[in-house]
């Protein structure tokens, strides 16, 4: 009855049975050796994360290890992955395994799953800050002079008008400079351009 057809004839050819489980690695990295994915974390079906906190790990770690390999980073850039992605997965695996993981308030597990990303925002039409983001580092500025980050990441320097800069938080004179993956980063490494 459920696919239109009352007297369809079933036909059950196999049964089985499914165990979850949920688990986190002790450590996500040693030495050149860096956990991603199922490796460093089960979760269950419930919510849907175990993919999307996968996929995040891989484009996390990536991104910093194009860095360390461009000589752009340091060696310490690599220990900030599992500082990082550590606290999502516990997260997302105690969600997984509460019975009632998939019907907690969306506010309070939004923070988590956006995990402090740049928010999306219209640049022009047709074109959300999450766009614009490149291999190196992003600085979105309203009115005043231009800032250029410190360090040897090369950046873009991405001008908005005064109401979008507002709704990303950025006051006059001020710039958000985001990494690779729409993490924003500290505007304290910031100089004003001649």
């Amino acid at each position: 009855r459920e696919v239109g057809v009352a007297d369809l004839p079933l036909e059950i050819e196999q049964n089985g049975t499914f165990s979850a489980g949920v688990q986190v690695a002790e450590r996500f990295r040693r030495d050149s050796a860096f956990l991603v994915g199922d490796a460093a974390h089960r979760v269950t079906p419930r919510g849907g994360t175990g993919m999307n906190t996968a996929i995040h790990d891989g484009h996390d770690l990536g991104w910093k290890l194009a860095w360390v390999l461009r000589g752009w980073a340091g060696d310490e850039l690599l220990d900030s992955y599992e500082a990082e992605r550590r606290p999502v997965a516990e997260h997302n695996a105690a969600r997984s395994a509460d019975p009632d993981g998939s019907a907690r308030p969306v506010l309070d597990e939004l923070r988590v799953d956006l995990g402090g990303r740049l928010p999306h925002v219209w640049v022009e039409p047709g074109v959300s800050t999450l766009d614009v983001l490149g291999p190196g580092l992003t600085v979105f500025t309203g009115l005043g002079p231009a800032p250029s980050p410190t360090g040897p990441a090369p950046f873009t320097v991405r001008r908005l008008d005064e109401l979008t800069a507002r709704a990303l938080g950025i006051h006059r004179g001020a710039a958000l400079v985001v990494r690779p993956d729409g993490t924003p980063t500290e505007t304290s490494r910031l100089s004003a351009a001649a």
